[in-house]
């Protein structure tokens, strides 16, 4: 397209103090999102779309303008959006923030409205210069897992299309209702869990007793809180698939044999409680090694490999006659 002279030239000089926005931006949001599992995505806005929007009609000046520079944080819910803006309002000078669902939205309609956070960098002087970088402002979204993935799934849809077509707008909003229905899903999770009749499953009843038996182990302290792992789900999960392996069952461990098993397990608890529990040695380990020294385990586990340290050989000698377990060592490497 042909973007206005005027336009273009104004782009041009407003460039490198964009850069420089983005750059600062970038590493200040990046520093607080390091270890949240966060997504960031930045943008310079094009020539062409800026033109655009300035042809829209909305915007009587340059300075109105706020998303010349524009970044995305992605969360997983919108229960994460509150800390998200307590730190964006700390790290830069707050314009506006037009939170989601503050416009008007009629119930059967079904369109964008994620968060959005309008700021500058804060002055690095005082007093500011007329020409310093904290006056132009950019725009910072706060989305949704599921409502970034509408978005980036369904943009060039929307804005690329060859034509205006009823249909494809109708199925735009439909994707945008079911996302947000996911949304809301995911925000009432527990409550919208109670609503569905469980069934019967084996391997869930199983990885269920096990994970109420350490519990209240953990809860009696005849294991120690430092020795709780980090995801109960995974760790019922990794003990049933143990356990599994070291009865050979094919598919799912019969009651008894659960229920033997877990005797078992709890007699070696028993016998290492409080202070005597072992902390050299992982949880799952210890699992481990109260199957082999109580003859549950001979020889090769079917399809499971055991992670067997020389801290593991030390409390529980029996797992020697594992045969086969992980190997630390990097190919080629002595």
């Amino acid at each position: 397209m042909i973007v206005p002279l005027a336009v273009d030239l104004k782009y041009k000089q407003s460039n490198p103090i964009l850069l420089e926005i983005a750059e600062r931006a970038r590493s200040i949001v990046l520093r607080k999102l390091e270890g949240t599992g966060y997504a960031f995505i930045g943008r310079q806005k094009e020539p062409g779309s800026l033109a655009e929007k300035i042809e829209s009609g909305r915007y009587q000046a340059w300075s109105e303008l706020d998303d010349l520079y524009a970044c995305t944080i992605v969360v997983p819910t919108s229960a994460e959006e509150p800390e998200i803006l307590e730190f964006l309002r700390g790290a830069f000078r707050e314009i506006q923030t037009r939170k989601r669902g503050s416009a008007l939205k009629d119930p059967s309609t079904f369109r964008y409205d994620s968060t959005r956070f309008i700021a500058t960098l804060r002055p690095t002087l005082i007093p500011e210069p007329p020409d310093a970088l904290s006056r132009q402002r950019f725009e910072v979204q706060v989305r949704t897992a599921f409502e970034h993935a509408w978005t980036v799934a369904t943009h060039s849809i929307v804005y690329k299309g060859d034509s205006i077509d009823w249909r494809r707008l109708r199925l735009i909003a439909q994707l945008k209702a079911a996302t947000e229905q996911m949304d809301s899903l995911i925000a009432g999770f527990d409550q919208a869990a109670e609503l569905i009749t469980e069934e019967n499953w084996p391997e869930i009843s199983h990885r269920r007793a096990i994970e109420q038996m350490f519990r209240a182990r953990f809860t009696n302290g005849d294991i120690p809180r430092d020795c709780e792992p980090a995801s109960w789900v995974r760790f019922s999960e990794n003990v049933y698939t143990l356990i599994r392996a070291a009865v050979g069952a094919r598919r799912f461990v019969e009651r008894d044999v659960m229920d033997r098993t877990i005797q078992l397990i709890q007699l070696t608890i028993d016998k290492n409680k409080g202070e005597a529990f072992p902390r050299s040695i992982s949880l799952l380990q210890f699992v481990l090694g109260s199957l082999a020294a109580g003859g549950a385990i001979r020889g090769a586990l079917a399809d499971y490999c055991p992670v067997v340290t020389d801290q593991l050989r030390s409390v529980f000698p029996a797992v020697g006659d594992i045969k086969a377990s992980f190997n630390f060592e990097l190919p080629g490497v002595a």
